[in-house]
């Protein structure tokens, strides 16, 4: 009895103290914080490296100021809106363009120059009188009055160069290379001509109406200028001047002066030039009025003979005169014969004479009987000698 109470008694021991037992076998958790707002223990930081950088001081960039805007056209008065040249490139407002005055890639212009090169015109290097020219109206007219109504377009910075050759542009060494002219690269002549004197800026004629044939152009919004135009028919004035030069002084010199020189030559020499009688009745002498809009005849031009002395041979034996009508009489105008159009651009009662490509040239003159309207401007080109 004893002994069944004793193995129940460590039975049962067992069965309580076991689990304790296990329990103890197991491994121990690390204590945890006994809060979650526990400071943590603070290591010192590493003491940081020294880098020492050197900083170079700029003075801040001015921001860029906008450019100002073209001034408004005002209606002109000065004399360049009163006469402006009309040729192949357009309408020409300054033949003292500075190459800075273009801007852009270099391009072939219109134009009959042999060789052409231009760039757009810069709106921020253009004079402002003259960029302000953009989209003014212009009237254009030729030898017998208004041909059309134009505005002005884009603006271009223009060199040229006319005639077979590029000697004056790219100098006689360009043949060591080259035998044509055609052969040489756009890519060498067109900076070549870029780099030389003599820049135009020439404005796009923009119209309705075709203005081909137009010499010359004057501001619109200015009164319209007094026109002369020629006339070939028969006046009074016309008559008057005829009868004067038949008795003038100088036909009698002339005639005289080429009669003596007639004599002295050789009878072969004789074969290859005319006698004076020859002479007057193949070039007899030609009157023509220039009359106003009322028809008034205000200038006569007179032509007689031609010009045979050419190349050191021959006699000139031309005479000319454009005078102007004075009442009963005439006054020398002083102006050279083969006027391409007579007006008065400014209106300054005196009149003005417009020459095209006079003496072979690519050029235009405007002369003035006052001190009034002198321009000139002329296309450089290879010289070649008549002879």
């Amino acid at each position: 009895m004893r002994r069944r109470e004793g193995l129940e008694f460590a039975v049962g021991g067992g069965l309580l103290l076991g689990p304790l037992m296990f329990a103890l076998t197991l491994p121990q958790p690390s204590a945890a914080p006994a809060s979650c707002d526990a400071e943590l223990p603070i290591q010192a930081a590493p003491t940081p490296e020294t880098i020492v950088v050197e900083v170079c001081e700029r003075a801040p960039e001015p921001a860029p100021q906008p450019q100002p805007a073209p001034e408004p056209a005002q209606a002109p008065t000065d004399e360049l809106s009163a006469f402006l040249f009309v040729t192949a490139n357009g309408l020409v407002l300054s033949t003292e363009a500075a190459p800075e005055w273009g801007a852009g890639r270099l391009y072939e212009p219109k134009g009959d120059a042999t060789y052409r090169v231009a760039k757009r015109a810069a709106p921020t290097e253009v004079p402002a009188a003259l960029w302000a020219q953009r989209g003014r109206s212009f009237d254009l007219y030729n030898r017998d009055g208004k041909v059309c109504s134009a505005r002005i377009g884009e603006l271009h910075v223009v060199s040229q160069y006319d005639g077979w050759s590029l000697d004056g542009v790219m100098g006689d060494d360009i043949w060591e290379r080259y035998e044509d002219p055609a052969d040489i690269p756009r890519r060498l002549w067109r900076p070549a001509l870029w780099a030389r004197a003599g820049h135009w800026l020439v404005a796009d004629i923009e119209s309705d109406e075709s203005c081909e044939g137009a010499l010359w152009a004057r501001d619109a919004a200015l009164p319209a200028p007094v026109i002369l135009t020629p006339m070939t028919r028969e006046t009074a004035e016309g008559k008057a001047q005829l009868a004067a030069f038949e008795r003038s002084a100088v036909l009698q010199e002339t005639r005289a002066d080429y009669q003596r020189w007639y004599d002295e030559l050789s009878a072969e020499g004789r074969e290859y030039e005319q006698s004076w009688g020859s002479i007057a009745a193949r070039y007899p002498a030609k009157v023509t009025s220039w009359v106003d809009a009322a028809a008034r005849v205000r200038l006569v031009e007179l032509d007689f003979g031609a010009d045979l002395g050419g190349c050191g041979d021959g006699y000139p034996a031309r005479i000319t005169k454009l005078e102007r009508v004075a009442g009963d009489s005439f006054e020398d105008t002083e102006q050279s014969p083969d006027v391409d159009a007579i007006f008065d651009a400014d209106l300054d009662g005196e009149y003005e004479y417009l020459y095209v490509n006079s003496g072979g040239w690519s050029s235009m003159t405007l002369t003035s009987d006052g001190e009034g309207l002198d321009r000139y401007l002329e296309i450089d080109r290879d010289f070649v000698c008549p002879c």
